[in-house]
């Protein structure tokens, strides 16, 4: 009988503690409703570092295709220093290793362009962001304004 009354005890005190355990909020699971929210909430967050990774992506095949083509403008000077002209620049296989460089890194349909005279060259390059990048045979290497163009005889980028 001690050890019924014991045992009586001991489930009834465990039934109260559980009651108690529930009346406090804890239990055991979550519920549909949250765990829609916490998907939704990782689903946005992952979104918003997927963009922010794009930029970064586009920004850096940006400054790859610039490196290219400061490069560039070293092998057109190499060039020169070993045929004392630039005529044949754009076709010497070192200008267009680097041209290819520079084309694999910027929109396909906008090649960069390379046009080459006895005593000048220029090649320029539209980036990712809508800039152009610009060579040339006078030392010029950067961005040029939007409302300049390289000029049909292609001799400066300025």
């Amino acid at each position: 009988m001690k050890n019924k009354l014991k045992t009586n005890f001991v489930v009834s005190n465990f039934r109260s503690f559980r009651m108690k355990f529930r009346s406090f909020g804890l239990r055991r699971g979550f519920t549909l409703i949250e765990l829609l929210v916490v998907i939704a909430i990782i689903g946005i967050l992952s979104s918003v570092v997927l963009v922010s990774l794009q930029s970064t992506r586009t920004k850096a095949k940006d400054s790859s295709a610039q490196i290219s083509m400061s490069n560039i403008m070293t092998a057109a000077e190499l060039y020169y220093s070993d045929n004392s002209n630039y005529t044949n620049v754009c076709s010497d296989l070192e200008v267009a290793k680097l041209m290819l460089a520079v084309k694999n890194q910027v929109p396909p349909n906008v090649p960069p362009t390379c046009t080459s005279k006895e005593q000048s060259y220029t090649v320029s390059v539209e980036l990712n962001n809508l800039k152009t990048f610009c060579v040339d045979s006078n030392g010029f290497s950067g961005t040029l304004p939007p409302d300049s163009l390289v000029t049909e005889s292609g001799v400066k980028c300025q």
